[in-house]
């Protein structure tokens, strides 16, 4: 096997070689982590609008407000605090998600080639139903929305 021939060659299991994976892999041998992070406030979030409308993610009325770019910037420091340092830092198209993109970045000295737009799909949980229209009377119909499709522990999805 490949494995096989990889442990002779230099004692490398082909599991634990980073870079290198030999599929299927038996429980426990990658060695992956992965950091969720949450953009931080967006100008339309402090105006209480919602907006999920893809074609409208990189308006600059969505970039990061001052407290959000705060909010980024003190989330690096705690990563940094617990010894994280990132690899790859994939990040969403919407103004406020390149903004942070761009803040790790500086902050965490992560090279420019490592910041990686995600791809984005178009609205598949229907919200945008309800875009442009204030936070406060649609928040509880995306929560139901979310629920619906993930359950309340966000663990079942589709």
């Amino acid at each position: 096997t490949n494995e096989q021939r990889l442990a002779g060659a230099g004692g490398v299991n082909a599991a634990n070689a980073m870079g290198l994976v030999h599929f299927p892999c038996p429980p426990g041998t990658l060695s992956n982590t992965y950091h969720m992070m949450r953009a931080g406030e967006s100008g339309l979030e402090a105006e209480g609008v919602l907006s999920t409308n893809p074609l409208f993610l990189t308006n600059r009325e969505d970039a990061l407000t001052d407290l959000g770019t705060v909010q980024v910037e003190e989330a690096c420091n705690e990563m940094m605090s617990k010894g994280i340092n990132p690899s790859v830092v994939k990040y969403s198209l919407a103004s406020k998600c390149i903004d942070a993109a761009n803040i790790i970045a500086t902050t965490m000295m992560v090279g420019r080639n490592r910041i990686v737009p995600e791809f984005t799909f178009m609205d598949p949980r229907g919200a945008g139903l309800w875009d442009g229209k204030p936070l406060a009377s649609t928040e509880a119909a995306i929560w139901a929305l979310d629920a619906a499709e993930a359950g309340n522990e966000g663990r079942d999805g589709r």
